[in-house]
């Protein structure tokens, strides 16, 4: 069943754009990072990677929930959502339109499920 259900995550399309990232404890700022999903994992990329340069990620998370939140005020007009990743992080993120972050929750959803709701 693991393998089906990894199969059924693989499957899904992959999501890739632009959002902002709030940094960690030491920097709260938001950050513009290209985010690539695949299958519950999400990279991180200060660039957007493409096939002539290769480049390490930024981060990457194992991502277990997440769910639309509202504003930040330091991102009034941004359109808002968190991911909860596997190590107990909940990661706040932002993008520029309702569409874009619908799409992201959809996917986000999407892999979450098809792995069997995440790690406890």
């Amino acid at each position: 069943a693991d393998d089906a259900a990894a199969d059924a995550a693989a499957d899904i399309a992959d999501v890739e754009g632009w959002i902002w990232k709030q940094g960690a404890v030491l920097s709260t700022a938001y950050k513009k990072r290209y985010a690539v999903l695949r299958g519950v994992q999400l990279y991180y990329y200060k660039d957007e990677p493409d096939e002539t340069r290769t480049c390490a990620p930024q981060g990457v998370m194992r991502c277990v929930a997440a769910r639309a939140t509202a504003a930040d005020r330091r991102m009034p007009d941004a359109y808002a959502f968190d991911v909860d990743a596997d190590t107990g992080r909940t990661f706040h993120m932002a993008v520029t339109s309702a569409p874009e972050r619908a799409a992201w929750l959809k996917a986000l959803e999407a892999v979450i499920q098809a792995r069997g709701g995440g790690a406890t």
